[in-house]
């Protein structure tokens, strides 16, 4: 179910409701943070369960910071930590946000390339058997290529949309009588008169199906 809701998650905060809705429940987590990788830092994309303004620290910490949701990255090895007493004991000095619990931390990687780390939160200490260890393990590849795939389809929208700005003449875009088609039609490539409950035109010119 999870990787078919994320194959039609088309934006990282649909993959983000994606894994909430389907990962969490089943593994009986309470908490989720996806952090993504930017400029060899990670920054939150989505977060559920966590005290208000506890993971706010860890916005944009750098690669090379000891932290789990780092070192599950650059490793690319999962953690995890059965209670949050054996998290501290090997994080000395890590900031916690519950004293009871488990920490599961992900890496997000796509066919090799970093993507991010994901944080589950569990409210009572818990053993993760092999076999949940490698479901997560996959399921993080999975998140990590629905999100990277999310982020490209975002970019390519943003790029098309910055093209058909700065190809469309200023003068007919601001004219309530041009409108985008995408065909050929008279006129200008891609653009056609568009009916406006007006009758006038652009610079006397007569209106379609008058010569």
């Amino acid at each position: 179910m999870l990787a078919v809701a994320l194959t039609e998650a088309t934006t990282p905060r649909q993959v983000s409701e994606v894994v909430v809705r389907e990962l969490l429940p089943a593994f009986g987590g309470r908490r989720l943070a996806l952090y993504l990788l930017q400029d060899r830092h990670l920054y939150l994309a989505w977060e559920t369960g966590f005290p208000p303004g506890f993971l706010a620290p860890f916005e944009g910490v750098a690669l090379d910071a000891r932290l789990p949701g780092v070192e599950t990255l650059t490793s690319g090895r999962p953690l995890f930590f059965d209670s949050m007493q054996a998290l501290a004991r090997a994080y000395p000095g890590i900031p916690l946000d519950a004293t009871v619990g488990a920490r599961a931390f992900l890496p997000l990687i796509s066919s090799g390339r970093p993507v991010g780390s994901c944080i589950l939160g569990f409210d009572r200490p818990r053993s993760f058997s092999s076999e949940e260890r490698t479901v997560l393990t996959a399921l993080a590849g999975l998140i990590a290529q629905a999100m990277e795939r999310a982020r490209r389809y975002e970019t390519e929208a943003a790029l098309a949309r910055g093209l058909q700005r700065a190809l469309l003449p200023r003068r007919l875009s601001a004219h309530p009588c041009w409108r985008p088609r995408g065909g050929t039609c008279r006129g200008r490539r891609g653009w056609t008169w568009a009916a406006t409950g007006t009758t006038s035109w652009p610079r006397g010119r007569p209106g379609p199906g008058h010569r």
